[in-house]
């Protein structure tokens, strides 16, 4: 905890990396052009 490590804050992190990887992410596909803003 000296050096500013704290294990339970880096084991923590750890396990959310894993998770994260683990989690099939879907290809965000942006528009071909963009709309512009409709005013009413």
């Amino acid at each position: 905890m000296a050096k500013g490590d704290d294990p339970q804050l880096l084991r923590g992190v750890k396990e959310l990396i894993k998770q994260l990887q683990q989690i099939k992410t879907k290809q965000v596909t942006a528009p071909k052009y963009s709309t512009p803003a409709v005013q009413n």
